[in-house]
Parts: C-alpha cells; structure tokens; sequence
C-alpha cells in the first residue's frame, strides 16, 4: 500500500533551504528512518535543492523567455513530495528551471586531494548520491492541460497548476 505525505511548495529561493530541511527531517521522522538517515536524507535534498535555485532558476528573465506561453506562476517555486511504497521512502523535487540531469556529471576526481586542489564542481551531486539508497532524475514532458508523466505519482501531479520539467527523486529503503 502506498501512503502519500503531505507535499511542499517553495519559493525557489536559498531562504527556503531551512523551510525544505524541516520538512525532510518530518517526512523521514513520518517513514520511521534513524537519525543518520534523515541526516544523509537531508543532505542530498539540500544540494539538489541548493543546485536548482542557483542554476536552473539562475536567470529567471532567461527562463521565463524560455517558457513564453506556458502557464507557470511568475515566482518560481519548488515542489517536494514524499511517499512510502513498500519498504522505501520516496521523496521527489518538482521545478521548471532550466533542463539539466544531475546524474549525467562524474564523480568529481581526485577526492583524497585538499580542497583547494581539486576542480570545482559536483561534489554536492555525488554527496547527494551517495547518501541515499536511489537517486533518479526524469524530464517531464507536459502541457498545462495534459500532463504525461512517466512516475507512479502522476496522479499527484495531474492537478497541479505547475509545468514541471525536472524531477529529482530520491529513495530511502525502511529498516
């Protein structure tokens, strides 16, 4: 049996990360994982939260030319939802930013370096993960009135006003 949590929506906004980080620490507390999990949880959805407020809504002039026509709020906003399905807690992030698969990247080299010699760039995607049991990512083709969505929680986003473009989901197995 599937049980949904309630979901969140955010101003895609670095004030926000205290707001997301609650709710991951309840939704994870709500699915019964340890500290350590919701710590790891957490994490991951931060960097990926994190990522998508200062790349995929780094431009929002940019992006709104992009989605000309569409019917997006001016705002642009995240949506987080959680569900439990058999022995894994699945939570998933929802936004209409500018297209980009975070797992596409490498793992950043040369880890046992310092930081200041490494190359900048994907160490907060590998945290994410490697923290959780499963991290997927899907571009969501849609329209404002028909949404086709390859996700066993289409039914719900079919009545959300938000064109979702990327989703990034995230799974925790259960103890």
């Amino acid at each position: 049996m599937t049980e949904y949590y309630e979901s969140l929506t955010v101003p895609a906004d670095l004030n926000s990360l205290s707001v997301i980080a609650e709710y991951v620490k309840q939704v994870g507390t709500w699915a019964k994982l340890s500290e350590k999990k919701i710590a790891k949880l957490r994490l991951a959805v931060d960097e990926v939260a994190t990522n998508i407020i200062d790349y995929g809504y780094s431009d929002c002039s940019e992006n709104s030319k992009h989605l000309a026509g569409e019917n997006i709020q001016s705002q642009p906003i995240l949506n987080l939802h959680a569900k439990l399905e058999k022995s894994q807690l699945i939570l998933w992030i929802e936004d209409t930013g500018i297209l980009y698969d975070p797992t596409q990247n490498a793992s950043p080299k040369n880890l046992e370096k310092p930081l200041e010699e490494r190359e900048l760039g994907g160490l907060g995607i590998y945290l994410a993960h490697v923290n959780v049991d499963d991290f997927i990512y899907e571009q969501v083709v849609d329209h404002a009135v028909d949404h086709i969505i390859v996700s066993p929680a289409a039914n719900l986003l079919a009545a959300s006003p938000l064109t979702v473009r990327n989703r990034n989901t995230f799974v925790m197995n259960l103890p």
